[in-house]
């Protein structure tokens, strides 16, 4: 596992985040590369989290892209600025602050739930089949989901890092 680099810790504590969130895109979707960790940068939990279907994205590779319409992920760093559902599907709104992600409110770029991702999330050394589960949005499992959106209600989640 990487070590968090210094530029990561500083921006969870100029950012004021009691935790925030890391997805390293380097790793296998296969992994759990979505980390929820606390300030002091210990973890407190992960999960497996699919990459953007668009453009050359395989099963193990994403494509990164911050074009409306791309439907791969971007990286940088996000603000997370509101919860919604619809049906059962969960939602944060996420907001891009780094010129790599300045259009996810446009492409509606959020985290949330998928069923497809519940589904694989017990089945180790397999990539996360590519599928409309994301179109560049960070979706992971239920369970993972109400933890995220719990912490974000009791105003102890603000922030989320994606890089590759």
């Amino acid at each position: 596992m990487r070590t968090l680099t210094f530029l990561m810790v500083l921006f969870a504590y100029n950012l004021g985040a009691q935790n925030y969130i890391k997805v390293d895109f380097s790793k296998p979707s296969s992994t759990k590369r979505f980390i929820v960790y606390k300030k002091d940068n210990s973890e407190l939990f992960s999960c497996k989290c699919a990459h953007g279907q668009g453009g050359k994205s395989t099963r193990s590779k994403p494509e990164i892209s911050n074009n409306v319409g791309s439907n791969c992920s971007s990286v940088g760093k996000f603000q997370i600025v509101g919860y919604y559902t619809k049906g059962d599907i969960k939602y944060l709104r996420l907001k891009g602050l780094s010129p790599t992600n300045n259009n996810a409110l446009k492409r509606g770029i959020c985290i949330h739930n998928s069923k497809m991702v519940t589904r694989w999330k017990w089945i180790p050394f397999i990539n996360l089949p590519l599928s409309n589960a994301s179109n560049g949005c960070f979706a992971i499992d239920n369970e993972s989901m109400d933890r995220v959106i719990q912490l974000y209600q009791q105003k102890k989640l603000k922030y989320l890092y994606a890089e590759m």
